[in-house]
């Protein structure tokens, strides 16, 4: 009979351990859910940013590249008004030469900044295909 009450008593003491054990992982596997999750949303919102940084770079970019073709447009003028009063004798070739390398240089200009276009375009497609997971495969998968 007393060895019946101690059994009980045993195997009561030993269910009130174990369930505190159960209610301490369930306590860390919630934190370590929760340390995940944050984890995630902060990838997340990193990503969101660089999306939204890469469009915001290309979009200023093109206005630049608008506003040096309107450039090339005068500078073109330029050299075709001074070629035109080279011709006629009106001055010397010195006016010429400043207007073809004042062209050339806005030529060369565009072509690093459309280079640089294509830049910000890998990018924006590297931030869009940023893998957010990418420090675990599935940040939100517990082992059990």
């Amino acid at each position: 009979s007393g060895d019946f009450v101690t059994s009980i008593f045993a195997d009561a003491l030993a269910s009130v351990v174990d369930w505190g054990n159960k209610k301490s992982e369930v306590k860390n596997r919630k934190a370590m859910v929760e340390e995940k999750t944050a984890r995630y949303s902060q990838r997340y919102l990193v990503a969101i940013e660089e999306v939204e940084n890469s469009l915001w770079q290309e979009r200023k970019h093109e206005q630049l590249l608008i506003a040096l073709q309107e450039q090339l447009s005068i500078s073109k003028a330029t050299l075709r008004e001074s070629r035109n009063r080279y011709i006629q004798g009106m001055t010397d070739y010195i006016p010429v030469l400043t207007a073809l390398v004042a062209f050339q240089k806005l030529e060369m200009n565009i072509l690093q900044r459309q280079l640089e276009k294509i830049s910000y375009r890998l990018h924006l497609y590297r931030a869009l295909g940023t893998n957010i997971l990418s420090v675990e495969q599935d940040a939100l998968v517990i082992d059990t």
